[in-house]
């Protein structure tokens, strides 16, 4: 059972850092975040990880190795202003992704 005194799981990253699963691309330690902690994280950016963890995705570029244990990482607080799919106003117009 996986829990946050489990060590480290770790993988050794390919060479754009992601893994394979059901013919998509994703990063390794969101993916098992998502199956495990909280399947709505939509973002590998939203997750940190806790300082005890000794292979972290951020230092991953250095080992060579990310820890896949999904009690090592927690979801970021929720960031402040408008979300991405509400857009922004200005000047009368909704910019999203598609520039009018």
């Amino acid at each position: 059972m996986l829990t946050l005194s489990t060590r480290q799981i770790s993988l050794y990253l390919s060479l754009d850092g992601r893994m394979q699963v059901a013919q998509r691309k994703v990063v390794p330690h969101m993916c098992y975040f998502r199956i495990f902690r909280n399947w709505f994280v939509s973002n590998y950016h939203d997750l940190e990880a806790r300082v005890t963890c000794r292979y972290s995705y951020a230092e991953s570029q250095q080992t060579s190795f990310v820890c896949l244990n999904p009690y090592h990482y927690e979801q970021k607080k929720e960031r402040v202003g408008p979300s991405p799919s509400q857009g922004h106003q200005n000047q009368g117009y909704v910019i999203s992704s598609i520039v009018i």
